[in-house]
């Protein structure tokens, strides 16, 4: 009972996060396409009133929501190559430390749910593990829990949880021009 009123506050305070204008709006972040020029971005940026940081020379670091229904921390890596083109765009949520394995297994149905209602069914998906431990940690780094789905048409999105060398769990969607081997579950980018 304590966790549903929990998901309920959470959302709740989500949904005002993005949809009152003096609070933040979510940005509109998949039609962002990689091959648009660092200008288009900035000034799809200026026009959604959001900040950006810069985050190193070639790229841009955003804090701004992109999934309105959940209230996690939610980072967005825009990527430029040396002509100013943006080459890949990297989303990651980051579920609280001591969320169980269903509630960011809970986190990946919403996020799914909300990819699948704005991109269509996906191209290809792999899915191993239908139960979900609470050990969520343990079970990903010995792959028995793996979860990828994935677009493609001039660009590729990818959206999952990918194993990490670092142990950390989080829920990515990246989008890019090419991605690892379909096979490969290190495919996430870098913790930013």
């Amino acid at each position: 009972m304590k966790i549903i009123k929990r998901y309920i506050i959470l959302t709740f305070i989500s949904l005002l996060i993005c949809f009152i204008p003096a609070a933040g709006e979510c940005l509109d972040i998949l039609s962002l396409e990689p091959g648009m020029s660092r200008e288009s971005v900035e000034e799809m940026l200026r026009w959604e009133s959001v900040r950006s940081t810069g985050y190193g020379k070639n790229a841009l670091l955003l804090t701004i929501p992109v999934v309105p229904e959940i209230i996690e921390r939610q980072r967005s890596l825009l990527e430029f190559d040396s002509r100013g083109v943006l080459s890949s765009v990297d989303i990651q949520i980051i579920p609280e430390r001591d969320s169980s394995g269903p509630h960011i297994m809970s986190l990946y149905d919403t996020v799914s749910d909300w990819m699948i209602s704005r991109l269509g069914p996906p191209a290809w998906q792999r899915i191993e593990g239908t139960a979900v431990p609470e050990k969520l940690l343990m079970a990903l780094s010995r792959g028995k829990v793996y979860r990828l789905l994935q677009w493609e048409n001039s660009y590729a999105i990818r959206f999952g949880i990918p194993r990490r060398a670092s142990g950390d769990v989080l829920i990515e969607i990246m989008i890019a021009p090419r991605m690892l081997p379909k096979g490969s579950k290190f495919w996430g980018g870098r913790r930013f």
